[in-house]
């Protein structure tokens, strides 16, 4: 679609205003180490860019790739110094993941790292962060990543328990406000670490808010023959599915679902598979009242709606997904850190990190407006979000307050 002149000016309008409200405390320091120093300030970026997990991480590093452009077109930070990527592919196992970062670190000094989306990736990729005493802004779910008593986690999302129990709280209220009984539930999850997180903890949620499971299945991340699984589901013909794994084994979970006649709502857990352009692409329409839980959406506000349209114009899509979106405030995040220290000392970037308490800029993309981090390095402020599939997008339909449009169920 061809924009008009006036609503072309406009548009860069609100790109420069978010811009500029984002780098808001960035770009007034020297940098502490090397007073007066021009030179570019790495961050590592380390993501799955193979494998099962490669839709998501390469979401993940264009967001946070967008916003370090961002940032430089706004005048870079530490008296206009420019914030350069050093990536990393994550692979296809922890291990890998770990040894990627590992590598990258003893390369490059870097300020801070991001990564590693998947939470089993990132469980090993931060502990290489904490031994080299480099702070890893993540936005994966795993709990397990802040109850390990490291110092240089910083996670920016809800827990996985609160993605798996805000789920069924939202779907109470949502078939209440419909007049509607709660559902009786399936729930599959994939054997990752975050999966494993969320189906424990789905399974203890459900009941609590009173939704009958009558089918609770593990099954592997790169599953490929599906029949068995389904033939459970029919066999317990549950009135709604919630579902979570990467995007091609949620692809053919749900195609083969539909195919057998199985027209129930779909929701995912956590985001995760459902969430992705691949996953929209290849079911079409059928996508159309597809619930999830994410961390972030890009119908939020002004600043989100003009980040999102900015990333499609760049990458494609009919949407930003929710890991370009986490991903690219974590960027944010991290550049204001660095202005904070007055230095890219990775040390003195992680106790930055500790202390920020922002209200706006990046913390204005968020659910609730304000980001900080506990002891653990938990944002105890996060919380998720319900979107819904309508016309091919995803819309933010719960919590109330936060709702772009109603929940069709």
């Amino acid at each position: 679609m061809r924009l008009s002149p006036t609503s072309t000016r406009a548009a860069v309008a609100l790109a420069a205003a978010t811009v500029l409200t984002l780098t808001a405390a960035c770009g007034s320091r020297n940098d502490s180490d090397n007073p007066g120093s021009k030179a570019d300030i790495p961050i590592a970026l380390v993501y799955p860019t193979s494998g099962v997990w490669k839709t998501q991480g390469e979401n993940s590093l264009r967001g946070a790739q967008l916003a370090i452009e961002d940032i430089n077109a706004a005048g870079g930070i530490l008296g206009g110094r420019k914030l350069v990527a050093r990536v990393a592919d994550a692979g296809n196992d922890p291990q890998t993941a770990a040894s990627a970062a590992r590598q990258l670190l003893q390369r490059n000094k870097v300020a801070a790292l991001l990564g590693a989306y998947l939470s089993s990736y990132t469980l090993t990729v931060s502990t290489v962060a904490e031994r080299a005493g480099v702070a890893d802004v993540t936005q994966s779910f795993s709990d397990e990543l802040i109850t390990r008593g490291y110092k240089y986690t910083f996670k920016t999302t809800p827990t996985a328990k609160a993605f798996s129990t805000s789920v069924f709280d939202y779907l109470v209220q949502m078939y209440h406000a419909a007049g509607m009984k709660p559902p009786t539930a399936a729930i599959l999850a994939s054997d990752d670490a975050s999966g494993q997180q969320q189906y424990a903890a789905a399974v203890e949620a459900a009941p609590k808010a009173n939704i009958k499971v009558v089918l609770q299945v593990q099954y592997p991340a790169n599953i490929t023959d599906t029949s068995a699984l389904v033939n459970r589901i029919v066999a317990a013909k549950p009135e709604i599915l919630l579902l979570n794994g990467p995007d091609l084994a949620e692809i053919q979970i749900v195609k083969a679902v539909r195919s057998r006649g199985i027209d129930v709502p779909i929701v995912g857990l956590g985001g995760a598979g459902v969430t992705t352009q691949a996953f929209v692409d290849a079911l079409g329409s059928s996508t159309d009242g597809v619930l999830a839980t994410v961390p972030y959406n890009g119908d939020l506000g002004a600043k989100t709606a003009d980040i999102a349209q900015r990333y499609m114009a760049k990458y494609g899509g009919t949407f930003m997904p929710a890991e370009s979106g986490t991903a690219y405030v974590g960027a944010w995040l991290v550049a204001r850190a660095i202005d904070k220290a007055g230095t890219a000392d990775s040390k003195k970037v992680a106790e930055a990190l500790r202390q920020l308490d922002v209200t706006d800029g990046p913390a204005e993309l968020y659910p609730g407006g304000r980001i900080s981090f506990n002891d653990n390095g938990l944002n105890e402020q996060a919380y998720p979000l319900m979107i819904q599939y309508q016309g091919g997008k995803p819309v933010t339909v719960w919590p109330q307050k936060d709702a772009k449009a109603k929940p069709q169920l």
